[in-house]
């Protein structure tokens, strides 16, 4: 009967699961006690972030095979992805819209790429645990634009990343050179 939060990453600081705790955080009761955030990934960060989390719902599942993550968005109402800037299009960003998952993104990390705002989810200008919380409360209150915004998150994962299209793309690439 909760609203299932989640974000699947290796645990460094540049990923900033960090703000997206503190956003759960400031979240009023009536919210916070209706959600849990799952956490699913290990990395150097690990137990600074369980420590932050500390009497909040949040649960951090640690390394899980990549099966046991993708069950993890299958069952995720919001996927959050909090990135500072730093790499390039995160995999688990794309599983998540391919599992049909709203999500919350900051323009890091591939995500201004893919995700079109207030139309296949919610792209944050900078990351700022106070712009994710309210992006949250948005989404908490609004089931169905959370279903919207899953319905054509898949649809842009389908359309943009199948093997077809990516397929296409070498060959135009290769035929160039």
């Amino acid at each position: 009967g909760k609203i299932i939060l989640s974000t699947v990453a290796r645990l460094y600081h540049w990923k900033g699961i960090s703000l997206s705790i503190e956003a759960i955080r400031k979240l009023p009761n009536h919210i916070r006690s209706k959600i849990v955030f799952l956490i699913v990934g290990d990395g150097e960060d690990f137990e600074h972030l369980k420590q932050l989390s500390k009497e909040l719902p949040v649960v951090m599942l640690g390394r899980c095979k990549n099966e046991e993550a993708i069950g993890v968005l299958k069952i995720s109402d919001i996927y959050l992805h909090s990135s500072f800037p730093g790499g390039g299009l995160s995999t688990s960003l794309l599983e998540a819209l391919a599992c049909g998952i709203a999500v919350i993104a900051t323009r890091n990390e591939g995500a201004e790429e893919v995700i079109i705002n207030a139309k296949n989810g919610t792209l944050l200008g900078t990351p700022d645990s106070t712009l994710i919380q309210k992006a949250i409360e948005d989404l908490f209150s609004d089931a169905a634009k959370r279903q919207s915004y899953g319905q054509i998150a898949k649809q842009t994962v389908r359309e943009q990343f199948s093997w077809e299209r990516t397929a296409e793309a070498y060959l135009k690439l290769l035929r160039t050179l």
